[in-house]
């Protein structure tokens, strides 16, 4: 662990340099490969502790699931109404909505103006509103499940992934308020403003989502007590779900 834990600072330090050549990524998959998700937090957090900061931290989140993408799997034997089973969840519905997003994304760019994509215009403020009811399923993580991990000694992972959600709510908000105000705009500068929201919002979303369901959500299953669960269960339910979250 003490000689992995140097050579990933290394492997930091020249992502940090913005290299990400393939012999670069495939050497950090390598040596990533056989580190579990609970060993991979435990060095995130001496290595951020030492100076590292998150958003460096996160690369190395990035080449750790490259690496690990074949055989990380979640498999979670959880009963529905578990809250993170009620999480993972809504996953699947947001990540349908992902997908409706990209494909009309490319009929707007192939249109040449508002009259064609009638049917993509209503679709695309109905994606963006469950996109931004969806920010319930992050205060659910922010204000029940990153804290029970937290008192349980696991305090990077959440920081990590509650920066990712500042970035992925600006660009959901940004979404829903280009939906409702495309009139105010010509449609190729409706498009052009589409066009990176919705790239930031297709790419980065999934990623989001594969490392709470392969990572951070079996870590926290392993380390929060059982008979934690019930308690986390009432303050979710306090919180609310989303319009589109299903039985729980």
């Amino acid at each position: 662990m003490k000689n992995n834990k140097e050579e990933i600072k290394k492997l930091l330090k020249k992502l940090k340099a913005g290299s990400s050549s393939k012999e670069l990524v495939e050497k950090g998959k390598k040596l990533l490969s056989g580190i579990s998700p609970s060993e991979l937090a435990i060095l995130e957090q001496e290595i951020i502790e030492e100076g590292v900061t998150r958003k460096e931290m996160r690369k190395l989140c990035d080449v750790h699931l490259e690496a690990m993408k074949d055989s990380l799997t979640a498999e979670l034997d959880l009963k529905p109404g578990h809250p993170v089973h009620t999480l993972m969840e809504e996953h699947k519905m947001i990540l349908g909505f992902v997908d409706k997003l990209r494909l009309i994304t490319t009929s707007f760019k192939c249109a040449k103006s508002y009259d064609e994509v009638k049917e993509e215009l209503e679709l695309l403020k109905h994606i963006s509103e469950h996109l931004v009811e969806a920010d319930k399923h992050h205060q659910r993580e922010e204000d029940v499940l990153f804290p029970a991990l937290e008192k349980q000694g696991v305090t990077e992972p959440p920081e990590i992934m509650r920066e990712e959600h500042v970035d992925l709510k600006a660009n959901k908000a940004a979404l829903y308020k280009l939906a409702r105000n495309h009139k105010k705009l010509k449609y190729a500068d409706f498009v052009k403003k589409l066009e990176p929201i919705s790239s930031y919002i297709c790419e980065e979303l999934p990623k989001h989502i594969y490392k709470e369901d392969n990572i951070l959500y079996p870590m926290a299953v392993q380390a929060i007590p059982g008979k934690a669960w019930a308690q986390l269960k009432v303050e979710c339910d306090k919180i609310g779900y989303c319009c589109f979250t299903p039985a729980h």
